[in-house]
């Protein structure tokens, strides 16, 4: 979140536009922001979507022991 977060900062974009990009209260981004709420990856990737970033995942296989 904390790179997610940066990108905001640096384009500027206030808590009301980010609720109204997100659908979410300004009490639940801050919960999401602060870390008082452990987000959902859909959370996070409509957060990403409403800053203009994405979200990249990789799979990566685990050896057994």
């Amino acid at each position: 979140m904390d790179d997610l977060m940066a990108i905001r900062r640096g384009k500027g974009i206030d808590d009301a536009t980010m609720c109204r990009r997100m659908g979410v209260t300004a009490e639940r981004l801050a919960g999401i922001e602060n870390g008082d709420l452990d987000p959902t990856l859909g959370q996070i990737r409509r957060y990403a979507h409403a800053i203009g970033a994405a979200i990249e995942h990789h799979v990566t296989a685990v050896e057994a022991e």
